[in-house]
């Protein structure tokens, strides 16, 4: 193979979509195609059947509680819940969560609930920030640092994630407390890679 051969399918690989293909589950959390910006609760009926939609309430942080709507509610692993900036007509979603130890949920960059930060940090190909441990929003991502799971400008919502806070208090958990950022490469992170446990798509 020639060397500009070579160079050409090197610059064509370079520009190809970092996304990864939709997961073999077939649950694909996205905001372009599975819960586009225009989605309503009517078009999830019609989607999923209205037997699986559910309604609900979840904790945002601060005392804040929303009304969502549900999809798949009886199915810890399949359980979506939708936050609508109309909470009336149900139109147009702010927030689209997946929680828990488990999900066949995953976005096409490959992130799910359940998945390490180390793993993480490798998905995004760099280190990322997070808020410190201790308090209502702790250990909610708040950059990817333009790394490979930071949304395209094109992209109508980005994907946020909170890793689980340390269930016993140590001499690493200590070193990244309270409502600061710290990087996912904070080597008291590292020795606590904690996991996912809420990931969500947010709207502007």
């Amino acid at each position: 193979m020639s060397i500009h051969l070579i160079a050409l399918l090197l610059t064509v690989a370079g520009s190809l979509p970092t996304y990864l293909p939709a997961p073999e589950s077939g649950r694909v959390l996205d905001c372009e195609s599975t819960f586009p910006p225009q989605l309503t609760a009517a078009v999830l009926e019609k989607t999923f059947g209205a037997q699986h939609l559910g309604a609900g309430e979840i904790h945002t942080g601060e005392g804040q509680f929303h009304e969502v709507t549900v999809l798949f509610p009886k199915s810890a692993e399949d359980r979506v819940e939708i936050v609508w900036k109309d909470t009336v007509q149900k139109h147009s979603p702010a927030q689209v969560w997946i929680r828990g130890e488990r999900s066949r949920w995953t976005t096409r960059t490959g992130l799910t609930v359940g998945m390490d930060l180390r793993s993480v940090e490798a998905l995004n190909r760099r280190p990322f920030l997070l808020t410190g441990f201790g308090y209502d929003y702790a250990g909610t991502e708040t950059s990817w640092r333009n790394g490979k799971l930071a949304a395209p400008k094109s992209s109508p919502c980005n994907v946020r994630a909170v890793f689980a806070e340390p269930r016993i208090e140590t001499a690493f958990s200590r070193q990244v407390l309270g409502g600061g950022d710290f990087s996912s490469g904070h080597p008291a992170m590292q020795a606590l890679n904690p996991r996912i446990e809420r990931l969500w798509l947010a709207y502007p």
